[in-house]
Protein backbone atom coordinates (compact mmCIF):
# COMPACT_ATOMS: atom_id res chain seq x y z
CA UNK A 1 0.00 0.00 0.00
CA UNK A 2 1.13 3.46 -0.63
CA UNK A 3 1.70 5.83 1.93
CA UNK A 4 -1.37 8.23 0.88
CA UNK A 5 -3.49 4.98 1.27
CA UNK A 6 -1.94 4.60 4.16
CA UNK A 7 -2.59 7.87 5.58
CA UNK A 8 -6.11 7.59 4.49
CA UNK A 9 -6.84 4.74 6.33
CA UNK A 10 -5.20 5.84 9.38
CA UNK A 11 -7.75 9.21 9.50
CA UNK A 12 -11.20 7.43 8.61
CA UNK A 13 -10.73 5.80 12.49
CA UNK A 14 -12.00 9.22 13.80
CA UNK A 15 -14.89 9.10 12.02
CA UNK A 16 -16.09 6.67 15.39
CA UNK A 17 -15.55 9.37 17.98
CA UNK A 18 -17.62 10.44 20.30
CA UNK A 19 -18.16 12.82 23.91
CA UNK A 20 -21.37 12.22 25.79
CA UNK A 21 -22.40 14.73 28.07
CA UNK A 22 -24.29 14.94 31.50
CA UNK A 23 -24.22 15.93 35.13
CA UNK A 24 -24.95 15.64 39.17
CA UNK A 25 -22.91 17.22 41.86
CA UNK A 26 -21.71 20.33 44.05
CA UNK A 27 -18.73 21.50 44.79
CA UNK A 28 -17.43 25.23 46.40
CA UNK A 29 -13.82 25.69 45.22
CA UNK A 30 -11.02 28.41 46.50
CA UNK A 31 -8.50 29.78 44.55
CA UNK A 32 -6.65 32.34 46.57
CA UNK A 33 -4.11 33.88 43.87
CA UNK A 34 -1.10 35.34 44.39
CA UNK A 35 -0.33 34.04 48.51
CA UNK A 36 -1.40 30.97 47.31
CA UNK A 37 -4.19 28.83 46.01
CA UNK A 38 -6.63 26.46 48.22
CA UNK A 39 -9.70 24.65 47.12
CA UNK A 40 -12.50 22.39 48.19
CA UNK A 41 -15.81 21.07 47.18
CA UNK A 42 -18.86 19.65 48.88
CA UNK A 43 -19.89 16.39 47.31
CA UNK A 44 -23.46 15.89 47.38
CA UNK A 45 -23.68 12.31 46.09
CA UNK A 46 -22.58 12.29 42.76
CA UNK A 47 -18.76 11.65 41.30
CA UNK A 48 -16.98 14.43 40.71
CA UNK A 49 -13.88 16.12 40.91
CA UNK A 50 -12.73 19.67 40.27
CA UNK A 51 -8.97 20.48 38.73
CA UNK A 52 -6.76 22.71 39.90
CA UNK A 53 -3.70 23.06 38.32
CA UNK A 54 -1.12 26.28 39.69
CA UNK A 55 2.11 27.68 38.47
CA UNK A 56 2.89 30.76 40.94
CA UNK A 57 6.06 31.68 38.63
CA UNK A 58 4.00 31.39 35.50
CA UNK A 59 0.15 32.50 36.59
CA UNK A 60 -0.77 29.19 34.59
CA UNK A 61 -4.04 28.41 36.23
CA UNK A 62 -6.02 25.55 34.45
CA UNK A 63 -9.91 25.10 36.25
CA UNK A 64 -12.00 22.21 35.01
CA UNK A 65 -14.34 19.55 36.08
CA UNK A 66 -13.70 16.20 36.06
CA UNK A 67 -16.56 13.67 36.20
CA UNK A 68 -15.44 10.12 37.63
CA UNK A 69 -18.93 8.59 38.51
CA UNK A 70 -21.69 6.82 36.96
CA UNK A 71 -24.34 9.93 36.68
CA UNK A 72 -24.37 12.56 33.84
CA UNK A 73 -23.63 16.44 35.44
CA UNK A 74 -25.30 19.09 34.97
CA UNK A 75 -22.49 22.01 35.44
CA UNK A 76 -22.03 25.52 36.38
CA UNK A 77 -19.76 27.54 38.39
CA UNK A 78 -19.71 31.03 39.62
CA UNK A 79 -15.89 32.84 40.66
CA UNK A 80 -16.05 35.60 42.82
CA UNK A 81 -13.03 38.19 43.75
CA UNK A 82 -11.29 39.78 46.97
CA UNK A 83 -8.27 42.14 46.53
CA UNK A 84 -7.11 44.39 49.31
CA UNK A 85 -4.34 47.07 49.44
CA UNK A 86 -3.04 47.42 52.60
CA UNK A 87 -5.04 45.24 54.32
CA UNK A 88 -8.07 47.48 52.82
CA UNK A 89 -10.54 45.74 50.19
CA UNK A 90 -11.00 47.57 47.05
CA UNK A 91 -14.53 47.24 47.20
CA UNK A 92 -16.92 48.43 49.87
CA UNK A 93 -18.03 46.08 52.55
CA UNK A 94 -15.87 43.09 51.12
CA UNK A 95 -14.20 41.07 53.88
CA UNK A 96 -10.97 38.96 53.84
CA UNK A 97 -12.61 36.67 56.00
CA UNK A 98 -16.36 36.41 54.69
CA UNK A 99 -16.37 35.32 51.34
CA UNK A 100 -20.16 35.44 50.77
CA UNK A 101 -18.85 39.16 50.76
CA UNK A 102 -16.69 38.91 48.08
CA UNK A 103 -17.40 40.10 44.12
CA UNK A 104 -19.14 38.45 41.42
CA UNK A 105 -17.21 38.28 38.38
CA UNK A 106 -19.67 39.70 35.62
CA UNK A 107 -17.90 39.82 31.94
CA UNK A 108 -18.96 42.49 29.49
CA UNK A 109 -21.66 41.79 27.65
CA UNK A 110 -19.97 42.05 24.66
CA UNK A 111 -16.62 40.61 25.61
CA UNK A 112 -15.58 38.10 28.23
CA UNK A 113 -11.83 39.29 29.19
CA UNK A 114 -13.46 42.62 29.71
CA UNK A 115 -15.64 43.34 33.65
CA UNK A 116 -19.31 44.74 33.30
CA UNK A 117 -18.94 48.34 33.29
CA UNK A 118 -21.60 49.12 35.34
CA UNK A 119 -21.13 45.77 38.49
CA UNK A 120 -18.49 46.05 41.28
CA UNK A 121 -16.75 43.79 39.30
CA UNK A 122 -15.58 46.57 37.27
CA UNK A 123 -13.42 47.58 40.21
CA UNK A 124 -11.13 44.87 39.72
CA UNK A 125 -10.06 45.24 35.71
CA UNK A 126 -7.48 46.97 35.57
CA UNK A 127 -5.31 44.87 38.44
CA UNK A 128 -5.95 41.53 37.47
CA UNK A 129 -5.94 39.78 33.71
CA UNK A 130 -7.76 36.67 33.12
CA UNK A 131 -7.42 33.74 30.05
CA UNK A 132 -10.48 31.72 29.49
CA UNK A 133 -10.45 28.04 27.63
CA UNK A 134 -7.68 26.93 26.14
CA UNK A 135 -4.97 29.30 24.97
CA UNK A 136 -2.33 28.03 23.79
CA UNK A 137 0.20 30.04 24.52
CA UNK A 138 3.98 30.05 24.13
CA UNK A 139 5.92 27.50 23.70
CA UNK A 140 3.33 24.59 23.92
CA UNK A 141 1.78 25.74 20.78
CA UNK A 142 4.90 25.63 18.66
CA UNK A 143 5.74 22.37 20.08
CA UNK A 144 2.44 21.09 19.44
CA UNK A 145 2.35 21.92 15.80
CA UNK A 146 5.41 20.31 15.69
CA UNK A 147 3.77 17.26 16.89
CA UNK A 148 0.66 17.57 14.70
CA UNK A 149 -1.77 19.84 15.97
CA UNK A 150 -4.48 18.69 14.18
CA UNK A 151 -4.34 15.55 16.17
CA UNK A 152 -3.81 17.04 19.44
CA UNK A 153 -6.76 19.72 19.11
CA UNK A 154 -9.05 16.77 18.32
CA UNK A 155 -8.04 15.08 21.34
CA UNK A 156 -8.53 18.40 23.98
CA UNK A 157 -5.80 18.65 26.63
CA UNK A 158 -3.70 16.09 28.57
CA UNK A 159 -4.54 15.41 32.43
CA UNK A 160 -4.10 13.00 34.95
CA UNK A 161 -7.38 11.81 36.19
CA UNK A 162 -8.33 12.29 39.98
CA UNK A 163 -7.01 8.99 41.94
CA UNK A 164 -9.58 9.81 45.07
CA UNK A 165 -12.81 8.19 44.34
CA UNK A 166 -14.31 8.80 47.71
CA UNK A 167 -16.98 10.18 47.14
CA UNK A 168 -17.12 11.83 50.79
CA UNK A 169 -13.57 13.13 50.46
CA UNK A 170 -14.00 16.77 49.93
CA UNK A 171 -10.39 17.45 48.64
CA UNK A 172 -9.59 18.69 45.25
CA UNK A 173 -7.26 17.67 42.40
CA UNK A 174 -5.10 20.18 43.07
CA UNK A 175 -1.68 20.36 41.79
CA UNK A 176 1.46 22.38 41.91
CA UNK A 177 1.52 25.14 43.58
CA UNK A 178 -2.40 24.97 44.29
CA UNK A 179 -3.57 24.14 47.86
CA UNK A 180 -6.18 21.88 48.70
CA UNK A 181 -8.46 24.14 51.00
CA UNK A 182 -9.09 20.66 53.00
CA UNK A 183 -5.78 19.15 52.80
CA UNK A 184 -3.52 22.46 52.86
CA UNK A 185 -1.55 21.29 50.16
CA UNK A 186 -1.40 19.54 46.60
CA UNK A 187 -3.39 16.95 46.28
CA UNK A 188 -2.78 15.57 42.75
CA UNK A 189 0.32 14.61 40.59
CA UNK A 190 1.73 17.81 38.05
CA UNK A 191 3.89 20.78 38.40
CA UNK A 192 1.45 23.24 37.92
CA UNK A 193 3.06 24.39 34.76
CA UNK A 194 0.98 24.81 31.47
CA UNK A 195 0.54 21.50 29.55
CA UNK A 196 3.17 19.31 31.92
CA UNK A 197 1.11 16.27 31.09
CA UNK A 198 1.22 17.33 26.69
CA UNK A 199 4.85 17.67 27.07
CA UNK A 200 5.01 14.08 28.82
CA UNK A 201 2.62 12.58 26.52
CA UNK A 202 4.39 13.78 23.49
CA UNK A 203 7.75 12.75 24.79
CA UNK A 204 6.41 9.35 24.99
CA UNK A 205 7.10 8.42 28.54
CA UNK A 206 4.22 10.25 30.62
CA UNK A 207 1.35 8.40 29.56
CA UNK A 208 1.11 6.79 32.86
CA UNK A 209 1.92 7.50 36.83
CA UNK A 210 2.09 5.63 39.43
CA UNK A 211 0.07 6.50 43.07
CA UNK A 212 3.04 5.10 44.89
CA UNK A 213 6.59 4.66 45.68
CA UNK A 214 8.39 2.60 42.60
CA UNK A 215 9.48 0.25 45.36
CA UNK A 216 6.52 -0.88 46.28
CA UNK A 217 5.74 -2.01 42.76
CA UNK A 218 5.87 -5.63 43.60
CA UNK A 219 3.47 -5.38 46.61
CA UNK A 220 0.02 -5.93 46.49
CA UNK A 221 -2.36 -3.22 46.01
CA UNK A 222 -3.50 -3.07 49.29
CA UNK A 223 0.20 -2.88 50.48
CA UNK A 224 1.17 0.26 48.76
CA UNK A 225 1.20 3.80 50.27
CA UNK A 226 -0.36 6.17 48.21
CA UNK A 227 1.81 9.63 47.38
CA UNK A 228 -1.53 11.96 46.84
CA UNK A 229 -5.46 10.89 48.08
CA UNK A 230 -6.88 8.15 46.67
CA UNK A 231 -6.22 4.85 45.12
CA UNK A 232 -2.50 3.94 45.30
CA UNK A 233 -2.69 2.61 41.12
CA UNK A 234 -0.95 3.31 37.66
CA UNK A 235 -3.62 5.07 35.82
CA UNK A 236 -3.08 6.58 32.37
CA UNK A 237 -3.48 9.94 31.03
CA UNK A 238 -7.03 11.14 29.39
CA UNK A 239 -8.06 14.13 27.65
CA UNK A 240 -10.30 16.95 28.28
CA UNK A 241 -13.46 17.11 26.07
CA UNK A 242 -12.66 19.44 23.01
CA UNK A 243 -13.31 22.89 23.39
CA UNK A 244 -15.92 23.69 20.70
CA UNK A 245 -15.75 27.44 20.72
CA UNK A 246 -13.87 29.65 23.76
CA UNK A 247 -15.75 30.61 26.42
CA UNK A 248 -18.67 33.18 25.87
CA UNK A 249 -21.15 35.39 27.45
CA UNK A 250 -24.83 34.76 26.91
CA UNK A 251 -25.21 37.43 24.79
CA UNK A 252 -22.71 36.36 21.98
CA UNK A 253 -24.52 32.48 22.81
CA UNK A 254 -28.20 34.30 21.71
CA UNK A 255 -26.55 34.94 18.52
CA UNK A 256 -25.41 31.59 18.04
CA UNK A 257 -27.43 29.34 15.30
CA UNK A 258 -29.78 27.18 17.03
CA UNK A 259 -28.56 23.78 16.41
CA UNK A 260 -25.12 24.91 17.84
CA UNK A 261 -26.90 26.37 21.36
CA UNK A 262 -26.08 22.95 23.46
CA UNK A 263 -22.24 21.76 22.90
CA UNK A 264 -18.81 21.79 24.50
CA UNK A 265 -17.81 24.82 25.64
CA UNK A 266 -18.75 27.35 28.29
CA UNK A 267 -21.24 30.19 28.42
CA UNK A 268 -21.33 32.94 31.29
CA UNK A 269 -24.79 34.82 32.08
CA UNK A 270 -23.27 38.43 32.41
CA UNK A 271 -26.48 39.42 35.02
CA UNK A 272 -25.47 36.18 37.89
CA UNK A 273 -21.90 35.83 36.89
CA UNK A 274 -22.43 32.04 36.18
CA UNK A 275 -20.51 30.04 33.89
CA UNK A 276 -22.65 26.65 32.49
CA UNK A 277 -21.63 23.87 30.82
CA UNK A 278 -23.06 23.50 27.79
CA UNK A 279 -24.43 20.40 27.67
CA UNK A 280 -24.62 17.47 29.97
CA UNK A 281 -21.15 16.15 31.48
CA UNK A 282 -21.13 12.39 30.84
CA UNK A 283 -19.24 10.01 33.24
CA UNK A 284 -15.86 9.50 32.60
CA UNK A 285 -15.51 13.01 30.79
CA UNK A 286 -13.78 16.27 31.97
CA UNK A 287 -14.85 19.83 30.61
CA UNK A 288 -12.26 21.89 28.59
CA UNK A 289 -10.90 24.57 30.57
CA UNK A 290 -12.78 27.67 32.21
CA UNK A 291 -10.17 29.09 32.96
CA UNK A 292 -6.01 29.02 31.76
CA UNK A 293 -4.31 31.90 33.35
CA UNK A 294 -4.30 34.34 36.24
CA UNK A 295 -2.02 37.56 35.68
CA UNK A 296 -1.86 40.10 38.04
CA UNK A 297 -1.61 43.40 35.83
CA UNK A 298 1.06 46.17 36.12
CA UNK A 299 -1.00 48.72 38.23
CA UNK A 300 -1.46 45.95 41.41
CA UNK A 301 2.21 46.02 40.88
CA UNK A 302 2.86 49.65 41.11
CA UNK A 303 1.11 49.79 44.14
CA UNK A 304 3.39 50.80 47.30
CA UNK A 305 2.72 48.32 50.41
CA UNK A 306 1.43 45.02 50.49
CA UNK A 307 -1.49 43.21 48.62
CA UNK A 308 -3.81 40.52 49.01
CA UNK A 309 -5.69 38.55 45.49
CA UNK A 310 -8.26 35.80 45.86
CA UNK A 311 -10.35 33.84 43.25
CA UNK A 312 -13.87 32.24 44.69
CA UNK A 313 -14.83 29.17 42.94
CA UNK A 314 -17.98 28.06 43.74
CA UNK A 315 -20.94 25.71 41.64
CA UNK A 316 -23.66 23.31 41.95
CA UNK A 317 -24.08 20.39 39.88
CA UNK A 318 -27.57 18.72 39.90
CA UNK A 319 -28.34 15.24 38.12
CA UNK A 320 -30.89 17.09 35.24
CA UNK A 321 -34.14 15.97 36.55
CA UNK A 322 -36.94 18.42 36.98
CA UNK A 323 -36.67 18.52 40.43
CA UNK A 324 -33.58 19.06 40.75
CA UNK A 325 -33.13 21.47 37.94
CA UNK A 326 -35.49 23.51 39.92
CA UNK A 327 -33.59 23.20 43.25
CA UNK A 328 -31.39 24.06 41.10
CA UNK A 329 -32.37 27.45 40.35
CA UNK A 330 -33.47 27.62 43.71
CA UNK A 331 -30.33 28.25 44.64
CA UNK A 332 -29.77 31.22 42.55
CA UNK A 333 -28.88 32.58 38.51
CA UNK A 334 -32.35 31.90 37.65
CA UNK A 335 -32.73 34.00 34.78
CA UNK A 336 -34.92 33.36 31.28
CA UNK A 337 -31.30 32.51 29.20
CA UNK A 338 -30.51 30.45 31.93
CA UNK A 339 -33.31 28.62 31.87
CA UNK A 340 -33.82 28.90 28.27
CA UNK A 341 -29.89 27.33 27.84
CA UNK A 342 -30.89 24.11 30.61
CA UNK A 343 -33.82 22.82 28.69
CA UNK A 344 -32.29 23.09 25.52
CA UNK A 345 -29.37 20.43 27.03
CA UNK A 346 -32.68 17.66 27.47
CA UNK A 347 -34.28 18.22 24.34
CA UNK A 348 -34.37 15.67 21.89
CA UNK A 349 -33.63 16.50 18.30
CA UNK A 350 -33.25 13.57 16.08
CA UNK A 351 -32.38 14.97 12.87
CA UNK A 352 -34.33 13.21 9.63
CA UNK A 353 -31.69 12.88 7.18
CA UNK A 354 -32.73 14.60 4.67
CA UNK A 355 -30.32 17.50 3.89
CA UNK A 356 -30.81 18.74 7.96
CA UNK A 357 -27.60 17.02 8.98
CA UNK A 358 -24.26 16.95 7.09
CA UNK A 359 -21.65 14.04 8.21
CA UNK A 360 -19.51 15.35 11.22
CA UNK A 361 -22.32 16.78 12.40
CA UNK A 362 -24.09 16.07 16.04
CA UNK A 363 -27.39 15.96 17.74
CA UNK A 364 -28.90 15.18 21.39
CA UNK A 365 -30.91 13.16 22.22
CA UNK A 366 -32.34 13.39 25.56
CA UNK A 367 -28.73 15.54 26.62
CA UNK A 368 -26.52 12.35 25.02
CA UNK A 369 -24.50 13.70 21.95
CA UNK A 370 -24.55 11.62 18.52
CA UNK A 371 -22.46 12.41 15.78
CA UNK A 372 -23.67 11.63 12.25
CA UNK A 373 -20.92 9.81 10.36
CA UNK A 374 -22.63 9.48 6.70
CA UNK A 375 -24.81 7.49 5.09
CA UNK A 376 -23.91 3.56 5.48
CA UNK A 377 -25.11 -0.16 4.75
CA UNK A 378 -27.63 0.62 1.84
CA UNK A 379 -30.01 3.00 3.09
CA UNK A 380 -29.05 3.65 6.81
CA UNK A 381 -27.13 6.45 8.44
CA UNK A 382 -24.78 5.67 10.52
CA UNK A 383 -24.50 7.38 14.03
CA UNK A 384 -21.85 6.40 16.87
CA UNK A 385 -22.58 8.13 20.78
CA UNK A 386 -19.45 10.63 21.39
CA UNK A 387 -17.97 8.79 24.23
CA UNK A 388 -17.73 4.91 24.50
CA UNK A 389 -20.20 3.50 26.86
CA UNK A 390 -17.79 1.47 28.70
CA UNK A 391 -14.67 -1.05 28.98
CA UNK A 392 -14.69 -4.65 28.74
CA UNK A 393 -12.97 -7.69 27.38
CA UNK A 394 -14.22 -9.18 23.59
CA UNK A 395 -15.33 -12.57 25.20
CA UNK A 396 -14.76 -15.83 26.20
CA UNK A 397 -14.24 -16.35 22.14
CA UNK A 398 -13.47 -14.80 19.45
CA UNK A 399 -17.27 -15.25 18.20
CA UNK A 400 -18.73 -11.99 17.85
CA UNK A 401 -22.49 -13.27 18.34
CA UNK A 402 -21.40 -14.49 21.52
CA UNK A 403 -18.86 -12.01 22.83
CA UNK A 404 -19.71 -9.57 25.92
CA UNK A 405 -19.10 -6.95 23.49
CA UNK A 406 -22.27 -7.31 21.85
CA UNK A 407 -24.43 -8.40 25.17
CA UNK A 408 -23.03 -4.64 25.73
CA UNK A 409 -24.10 -3.20 22.74
CA UNK A 410 -27.79 -4.89 23.08
CA UNK A 411 -28.21 -3.62 27.00
CA UNK A 412 -26.92 -0.12 25.27
CA UNK A 413 -29.69 -0.13 22.59
CA UNK A 414 -32.38 -1.48 25.17
CA UNK A 415 -31.81 1.64 27.19
CA UNK A 416 -32.38 3.91 24.13
CA UNK A 417 -34.63 6.67 24.65
CA UNK A 418 -37.97 5.09 22.33
CA UNK A 419 -38.13 7.59 20.04
CA UNK A 420 -34.54 7.10 18.91
CA UNK A 421 -35.27 3.14 19.27
CA UNK A 422 -38.01 3.83 16.55
CA UNK A 423 -35.69 4.65 14.27
CA UNK A 424 -33.22 1.99 14.52
CA UNK A 425 -32.91 0.34 11.33
CA UNK A 426 -32.38 -3.75 11.62
CA UNK A 427 -29.03 -5.31 10.41
CA UNK A 428 -27.06 -7.98 9.03
CA UNK A 429 -23.30 -8.09 9.91
CA UNK A 430 -21.71 -9.51 6.59
CA UNK A 431 -18.86 -12.00 6.44
CA UNK A 432 -17.22 -12.81 9.91
CA UNK A 433 -14.02 -14.71 7.74
CA UNK A 434 -11.18 -13.84 9.80
CA UNK A 435 -9.16 -11.17 8.26
CA UNK A 436 -5.22 -10.99 8.21
CA UNK A 437 -2.66 -8.14 8.99
CA UNK A 438 -1.33 -8.58 5.16
CA UNK A 439 -4.73 -7.79 4.04
CA UNK A 440 -5.10 -4.91 6.26
CA UNK A 441 -1.89 -3.26 4.66
CA UNK A 442 -3.02 -3.86 1.17
CA UNK A 443 -6.84 -4.39 1.06
CA UNK A 444 -6.78 -3.36 -2.59
CA UNK A 445 -5.86 -6.51 -3.89
CA UNK A 446 -7.24 -8.79 -1.51
CA UNK A 447 -10.62 -9.91 -0.86
CA UNK A 448 -11.23 -7.26 1.83
CA UNK A 449 -11.00 -4.52 -0.51
CA UNK A 450 -12.26 -6.15 -3.73
CA UNK A 451 -15.68 -7.14 -1.56
CA UNK A 452 -15.67 -4.44 0.85
CA UNK A 453 -19.64 -4.31 0.49
CA UNK A 454 -19.57 -8.13 1.97
CA UNK A 455 -17.54 -6.87 5.36
CA UNK A 456 -19.66 -3.76 6.39
CA UNK A 457 -22.91 -3.57 8.49
CA UNK A 458 -26.10 -3.76 6.14
CA UNK A 459 -29.48 -2.90 6.50
CA UNK A 460 -31.65 -6.08 6.57
CA UNK A 461 -35.04 -6.54 7.08
CA UNK A 462 -35.22 -9.92 8.68
CA UNK A 463 -32.05 -8.57 10.03
CA UNK A 464 -31.19 -7.77 13.93
CA UNK A 465 -32.64 -4.00 15.57
CA UNK A 466 -29.80 -3.42 17.83
CA UNK A 467 -26.57 -1.47 18.00
CA UNK A 468 -23.64 -2.94 17.13
CA UNK A 469 -19.62 -2.91 17.19
CA UNK A 470 -18.13 -2.09 14.17
CA UNK A 471 -16.14 -4.10 11.75
CA UNK A 472 -12.70 -3.53 10.41
CA UNK A 473 -14.75 -2.80 6.85
CA UNK A 474 -17.20 -0.14 8.74
CA UNK A 475 -14.35 1.82 9.82
CA UNK A 476 -12.07 1.51 6.57
CA UNK A 477 -14.75 1.66 3.39
CA UNK A 478 -17.41 3.32 5.60
CA UNK A 479 -20.14 4.54 2.49
CA UNK A 480 -18.89 2.46 -0.21
CA UNK A 481 -21.81 1.55 -2.63
CA UNK A 482 -19.77 0.62 -5.40
CA UNK A 483 -16.28 -0.38 -6.32
CA UNK A 484 -15.50 2.85 -7.99
CA UNK A 485 -16.77 5.23 -5.38
CA UNK A 486 -13.50 3.47 -3.02
CA UNK A 487 -10.78 6.13 -3.56
CA UNK A 488 -13.64 8.88 -3.17
CA UNK A 489 -15.16 7.52 -0.30
CA UNK A 490 -11.56 6.74 1.62
CA UNK A 491 -10.85 10.89 0.73
CA UNK A 492 -14.09 12.85 1.83
CA UNK A 493 -14.02 10.18 4.77
CA UNK A 494 -10.55 11.35 5.82
CA UNK A 495 -10.99 15.37 5.35
CA UNK A 496 -14.12 14.88 7.31
CA UNK A 497 -11.87 12.87 10.15
CA UNK A 498 -9.72 15.74 10.77
CA UNK A 499 -12.99 17.97 12.34
CA UNK A 500 -14.21 15.23 14.90
CA UNK A 501 -13.41 15.26 18.56
CA UNK A 502 -13.05 12.31 21.02
CA UNK A 503 -12.70 11.58 24.34
CA UNK A 504 -10.72 7.98 24.35
CA UNK A 505 -7.81 6.59 22.69
CA UNK A 506 -8.78 2.88 21.25
CA UNK A 507 -11.78 0.49 20.76
CA UNK A 508 -13.14 -2.87 19.47
CA UNK A 509 -14.01 -3.82 16.24
CA UNK A 510 -15.30 -7.47 15.89
CA UNK A 511 -13.74 -8.42 13.22
CA UNK A 512 -11.22 -12.03 14.18
CA UNK A 513 -7.62 -11.93 13.77
CA UNK A 514 -6.68 -14.59 10.90
CA UNK A 515 -3.90 -15.94 10.52
CA UNK A 516 -4.41 -19.09 13.06
CA UNK A 517 -4.81 -16.59 16.04
CA UNK A 518 -8.28 -17.34 16.98
CA UNK A 519 -7.84 -15.63 20.56
CA UNK A 520 -7.03 -12.60 18.78
CA UNK A 521 -9.98 -10.13 17.44
CA UNK A 522 -8.86 -6.10 16.22
CA UNK A 523 -9.01 -3.12 18.03
CA UNK A 524 -8.45 0.56 16.64
CA UNK A 525 -6.23 2.69 17.79
CA UNK A 526 -6.43 6.84 17.77
CA UNK A 527 -3.00 7.63 18.82
CA UNK A 528 -1.51 7.88 15.52
CA UNK A 529 1.74 6.15 16.81
CA UNK A 530 2.32 4.09 14.04
CA UNK A 531 1.95 3.59 10.74
CA UNK A 532 -1.54 1.66 10.78
CA UNK A 533 -4.36 2.13 13.50
CA UNK A 534 -5.45 -1.34 13.80
CA UNK A 535 -3.90 -3.29 16.33
CA UNK A 536 -4.69 -7.44 17.45
CA UNK A 537 -6.15 -7.64 20.89
CA UNK A 538 -6.24 -10.56 22.59
CA UNK A 539 -9.81 -11.59 23.62
CA UNK A 540 -9.16 -11.17 27.45
CA UNK A 541 -8.03 -7.77 26.94
CA UNK A 542 -9.94 -4.52 29.00
CA UNK A 543 -10.81 -2.46 26.29
CA UNK A 544 -13.63 0.80 25.83
CA UNK A 545 -16.82 -0.37 23.23
CA UNK A 546 -18.34 1.90 20.76
CA UNK A 547 -21.89 1.29 19.84
CA UNK A 548 -23.22 1.84 16.43
CA UNK A 549 -26.12 2.76 15.22
CA UNK A 550 -28.35 2.88 11.54
CA UNK A 551 -31.59 5.12 11.69
CA UNK A 552 -33.50 5.46 8.58
CA UNK A 553 -34.57 8.98 7.15
CA UNK A 554 -37.60 10.04 7.53
CA UNK A 555 -39.66 10.48 4.57
CA UNK A 556 -38.18 7.69 2.44
CA UNK A 557 -38.01 3.66 3.16
CA UNK A 558 -34.39 2.32 3.26
CA UNK A 559 -33.00 0.09 0.83
CA UNK A 560 -33.15 -3.19 2.47
CA UNK A 561 -30.28 -5.87 2.09
CA UNK A 562 -31.99 -8.98 -0.08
Amino acid sequence: MIPEQKKKLRNIAALALLALIGGTFAFQSFNQRAINDREGWNNEGAAGRIHDYYSDETGNKDVFVENYGDEPLLVRVQLKEFLSKNDESIVRDAERGYVDTWTVWQPAADDIHNRLDSSPSQAFDRYADWSFGFSRRGGIADEMASRNQAQRDRMGVPYMPTFNHDRGDERTAAAGDARDYVDGGATHPGDGTEGYWVHLQLLRHGNFFQNFDPAEAEKDEADHTPLFPGRPIEQAVKHTVTEERPPMTMAQWEDLPEHEKVGRYWVVDEETGYAYWASYLQPGQATSYLIDQTDMADAIKKEPGSWYYAILVQGNMVSPTEDNINRFFEEGGDTARARDLVERMGLTDIPNFNGDIKPGGSFHVEGAEYEYLGPHGGGGHLVVPRNHIGISRFGATSDYQMSDVKAIANSFYGMLPQRLQARVLPVSYGSDRAIEVEELENPWDNPLGKNAHDYITTVDESGEKTAFVLSIGDIMFGTRTSPEMVSENQEALAANASDHPFDFDEFWTRTTVGGGASNKVFGWDLTWETDNNWRPWNISEMKPILPALLLSQVGEEPILQQ
